[in-house]
């Protein structure tokens, strides 16, 4: 059989995928149930040994005793078979989710993949788009594409860019739209790439995102007026933990960038 996750052939009793560490739901419930079997058996046996136990103890105790006895075991068993049945309950999710995603890869991945050899990257930002939303409705998490990190910073850049354009063109927008091309701008600029993210992009698409940083950088500072020590105390203001940027705080500066755009109109 083959890896639902990177499409290696495996062993059909194989829990992990040897190269990718992705569970093999259906490996992995066999065993679960083999384990269950095994539990159930020396929980039986276990069962045997208190009635002995209680049958000396009621000799020398009386009934009394036997009641505490019985009370204990059942107590004992009785919080064995809940934790079965919520570490059953655990696996099964998890093998109906590892089915899910694999569904949804089989129904995407290919259309993808096209997508992305035509160089048609912005329908393929929408398609992605409509598979994660399938996804996390389907509770099947995150499908694995490996053009996803390009594609993410692909929409950030194309959504800046027709922010920029209208700006230039001397056209409408709301505020709203001012806020997401600040923040566009700024993960572009200040974020791109985050260093886990360097292997999971080829040498073609690094060059891209690195010309989107370029081009961010230069609207910053040509279109919304940025000083770079602006932008780096804005960066200083906004960075989380991780390097991820709060979001919130780029929304918050909006109203400062839309009086200085107003001054540069009039």
């Amino acid at each position: 059989m083959y890896c639902t996750q990177c499409g290696a052939s495996i062993g059909e009793k194989e829990i992990r995928c040897p190269y990718c560490g992705a569970v093999n739901p259906f490996a992995d419930e066999q065993k679960y149930m083999e384990r269950l079997q095994k539990i159930l058996q020396e929980t039986e046996a276990l069962s045997d040994e208190p009635m002995r136990q209680y049958g000396r103890e009621l000799k020398q105790h009386g009934k009394r005793t036997l009641k505490i006895a019985l009370a204990v075991g059942s107590v004992f068993v009785a919080l064995a078979l809940l934790f079965l049945g919520v570490h059953l309950w655990q696996n099964r999710q998890e093998a109906s989710s590892a089915r899910a995603r694999l569904a949804l890869e089989q129904q995407y991945i290919p259309r993808l993949d096209a997508l992305y050899a035509e160089g048609n990257y912005e329908e393929a930002a929408r398609l992605l788009d409509q598979a994660y939303e399938e996804a996390v409705n389907g509770d099947a998490g995150f499908i694995s594409w490996d053009h996803s990190t390009f594609i993410y910073y692909y929409d950030t850049f194309h959504y800046m860019e027709e922010f920029q354009n209208q700006l230039l063109a001397g056209g409408d927008w709301f505020p709203e739209d001012l806020e997401d091309a600040l923040c566009n701008a700024m993960i572009l600029y200040k974020e791109a790439l985050l260093p886990y993210e360097e292997d999971m992009v080829t040498s073609r698409e690094k060059e891209l995102i690195d010309s989107y940083k370029e081009e961010a950088g230069n609207f910053l500072r040509e279109d919304l007026y940025f000083t770079e020590e602006e932008i780096e105390q804005l960066y200083q203001d906004a960075v989380q933990e991780g390097g991820y940027i709060d979001l919130s705080v780029c929304r918050n500066y909006a109203d400062t960038v839309q009086e200085r755009l107003n001054e540069n109109q009039t």
